[in-house]
Formats: structure tokens, sequence, C-alpha cells
């Protein structure tokens, strides 16, 4: 076998599968971080839970990742990974790098509904939402019936 016979069959063999999965990545759908939650105003934010933080990102109408368009926000919620259960915890969530984080407080298991607070800079609530945070832990197509 002559060497520019071993370049054809090794283009078919390598060259077309990498191309072809770079054409898939390519038109994968952009990915929102954790729970999904479209905004009234347009575009979504995405609450996650990582490294005992609680993380709100947001987004555009394309899903893809833009800077927070609010001064801060705030997580209240019963039992964020305390004994008491009559224990509310309020996390203020602060800006960094275009994403809101709140402390590292948050402990397993996340098995709680939390409300999101999405806060102007004079002190303005300017959106609400209440977040099954069992979500997280759900197949993807699952969703909480109640």
């Amino acid at each position: 076998m002559n060497l520019s016979r071993w370049a054809r069959v090794l283009s078919r063999v390598i060259l077309v599968p990498l191309l072809s999965a770079g054409q898939m990545m390519s038109d994968a759908k952009p990915k929102i971080w954790g729970i999904e939650i479209a905004r009234p105003s347009g575009g979504f934010l995405g609450v996650s839970i990582g490294e005992r933080t609680f993380v709100v990102r947001f987004y555009d109408q394309d899903k893809g990742g833009i800077p927070a368009d609010v001064f801060r926000g705030s997580v209240r919620g019963r039992e964020m990974g305390q004994v008491d259960e009559a224990a509310q915890e309020f996390l203020v969530l602060r800006a960094s790098e275009g994403v809101l984080y709140s402390p590292a407080r948050v402990f397993p298991p996340y098995n709680f509904k939390a409300q999101v607070n999405l806060v102007s800079a004079e002190g303005e609530v300017l959106e609400t939402y209440v977040v099954n945070v069992l979500d997280l832990n759900r197949p993807a197509g699952m969703k909480d019936e109640s």
C-alpha cells in the first residue's frame, strides 16, 4: 500500500468522524446550569447549588450567558441543611463576575423550597421566584407535582 492510499484511509477513518463531532457540537443547544426559570422581561435564570453556595446565573432569550442585571439578591428557605425544622435561613446573594453567589452556607440534603429575590441598587425587590431545590436532584424532565 502506498503512502497516498494510507492518507486517504486515515482521512476517512479519523478526520470525517472528528469533523462530524465538531458539527454536532456547534449544533448543540446552549444549556442553562441548574433549574431553568423564564423571566417575565425575557431571558432566563439558572439557579443551582455549587460548593455549598447558591448560584444564580443570567441568560438571554437564546440561552447565552449574560452579566447580572440586578444589584444583588436574596434567598430565604426553610431547613437549608439545618436540624431544626422551623429554622428559616436568609442568605444575601452578592454579584461577582456577572453571577450572584451566596456565602458558603447551604448543606445537603437539598430537599427544600427556596424563595429567590432579585433586588435593585435602591433595595427594591424586582423579581421573586420560588424554587424547589429538590429539582436539582431529579433527572431531566421530572418535575414536582405539588
